[in-house]
């Protein structure tokens, strides 16, 4: 027997649905998509159809008709499972499936979502060879990873988000509750501050914390950022990685995860956050 749909939304779910949403439109409380489970179709021939106020969402396709709530989708895509690959070195331990990242033995491939909801290139992430990272192909580029349920939520809270490089860093925090900006590559921080930060800013979000890899690279990346975010209006904090946890060289964010497991929540709040002025 299918459980009736909730007569009000858990917010979390439908902003995770959301993401994983093509070719989007809204009007008023109704949003309008193609169907996430039967993506092999033509475009026309996947309706779907979601409440953000309820959550009740459907499927239009005689062939598919799914018809339930947001949270009855997310278990139908998979996306409650830990990133994971058996038999592979890949074994991140990461909660990211709500996100639709999917890992096999070639590479993790992290889907791209703009503040509305529009699917973009997604970005791979090749765990042995070159290219490491590429964008696959597609019709736009987005220049980073974010976590927009986790900045929304923050944004009506404290107003902080964080910002690293790279789409797993981003990942980490996210996973663990933390508003999350992952500029995928050093170089595309200007292409983020033009597509991304306005709609952070929008969202509530007023101090932005940077979360530095240890390299040189990484510390020329925070020196930068920091002077471009404090021009934009923003509140910047540096939060330094440590060098090294329970005996583990630390060189990103995703390293301290590793090396501290479920401990990481505690070690990175701990870590002090160092402000800047302008």
């Amino acid at each position: 027997m299918t459980t009736a749909p909730p007569a009000v939304a858990d917010d979390r779910a439908v902003e995770i649905v959301r993401q994983r949403l093509e070719g989007v439109r809204v009007s008023g409380n109704q949003l309008s998509a193609r169907c996430p489970l039967h993506r092999t179709e033509h475009p026309a021939q996947r309706p779907f159809s979601l409440e953000l106020a309820t959550g009740r969402c459907r499927c239009w396709s005689p062939k598919c008709a799914f018809t339930g709530n947001a949270q009855m989708l997310i278990r139908e895509l998979g996306l409650e499972s830990t990133v994971r690959v058996i038999g592979n070195t890949v074994d991140w331990g990461l909660p990211l499936g709500q996100y639709g990242i999917t890992v096999d033995d070639h590479a993790a491939r992290f889907p791209l979502y703009d503040h509305l909801g529009n699917r973009c290139r997604d970005h791979v992430r090749k765990h042995r060879g070159e290219p490491r990272f590429y964008f696959e192909k597609g019709e736009r580029t987005y220049h980073a990873w974010v976590a927009w349920d986790l900045v929304r939520e923050w944004g009506e809270g404290s107003g902080v988000a964080y910002i690293v490089e790279g789409d797993r860093d981003a990942g980490t925090l996210a996973s663990h509750g933390w508003p999350s900006i992952g500029v995928l590559g050093v170089e595309h921080f200007s292409n983020v501050r033009d597509e991304v930060l306005p709609h952070v800013k929008q969202a509530g979000i007023g101090a932005l914390v940077i979360v530095p890899d240890r390299d040189d690279a990484g510390r020329a990346a925070a020196k930068e950022w920091t002077q471009r975010l404090l021009a934009d209006g923003f509140m910047v904090g540096v939060k330094p990685l440590p060098p090294t946890a329970k005996d583990k060289p630390v060189k990103d964010t995703y390293d301290l995860y590793a090396a501290t497991g479920p401990a990481f929540p505690a070690h990175f709040d701990s870590l002090p956050v160092f402000w800047r002025s302008p």
